[in-house]
């Protein structure tokens, strides 16, 4: 699949100049090349192979992309904003993919709450979210609050019904 697109949207987040370049042969999934900008500032890549039925080595890149488009590509009807920067590799494979993720987001919406930013770092090992470091901060009136959060949390959690053993 060899794809240019100069004018697009996700939503209403304006997707340009996103190029695909990959290939499906055997059960795996060559991405030569995923990239594009999101917005003014933002952009995105994506490089490396999915094995369906094994490996998954992807390198990923994003640099100031609004946490919004997550939302608006997820479904989700939360009102999100804020630009993220991060880069990762994915490994493991596709019944246990693992990632060790910096996030680093500035200007974070989330509906109503505004928050300076949110600093940490996730790993995504399998069907588990751990969070090993979240750190929110927030200044007013001249001082600066924080808040940390670590655990683990099953993705089955995170979904919008209750889970179940079997979930």
């Amino acid at each position: 699949l060899n794809a240019f697109v100069t004018d697009g949207s996700l939503g209403r987040y304006a997707l340009n100049d996103v190029t695909v370049d990959a290939v499906l042969d055997n059960r795996k999934v060559f991405v030569n090349d995923f990239s594009g900008s999101e917005g003014e500032k933002g952009r995105f890549s994506l490089k490396g192979t999915v094995d369906l039925d094994g490996d998954i080595r992807l390198h990923t890149s994003l640099q100031s992309v609004d946490v919004g488009a997550f939302a608006e590509a997820a479904g989700l009807k939360t009102r999100l904003g804020g630009t993220l920067d991060t880069e990762f590799d994915v490994t493991g494979t596709c019944a246990a993919p693992y990632a060790n993720i910096p996030v680093d987001i500035r200007n974070l919406q989330v509906e109503s709450t505004m928050l300076d930013s949110l600093e940490g770092q996730l790993v995504l090992a399998g069907d588990k979210l751990d969070i090993q470091r979240l750190t929110a901060s927030k200044s007013y009136n001249s001082r600066t609050y924080s808040l940390t959060a670590s655990g683990k949390v099953p993705f089955a959690a995170l979904r919008d019904t209750m889970p179940t053993e079997s979930n």
